[in-house]
């Protein structure tokens, strides 16, 4: 499992289930896609559709619909846990 940029696993995530393997694949895209992004001084951008679609040429993968949807959405959830911080 990745665990982000620390490389240590979060003490809210230790007694977490693992990732159903359907799905474990668009969590890496996410800390693929969030490893690489921007900030402007008051903290994290959002993800970009250009910064996705320059992903997926660069990986040469082509998420399904449910998968960029899923993408935009831990984005979101992502950005609202860091304005809280």
């Amino acid at each position: 499992m990745a665990y982000g940029h620390s490389g240590m696993l979060p003490d809210l995530l230790r007694d977490e289930p693992d990732l159903n393997p359907l799905v474990a694949h668009v969590w890496t895209w996410f800390l693929e896609l969030q490893s690489s992004r921007a900030s402007y001084g008051y903290g994290p951008m959002p993800i970009t559709w250009a910064d996705i679609f320059h992903w997926q040429q660069i990986t040469k993968t082509q998420p399904a619909a449910w998968e960029l949807r899923a993408l935009r959405m831990m984005d979101s959830a992502y950005l609202e846990q860091a304005r809280k911080k």
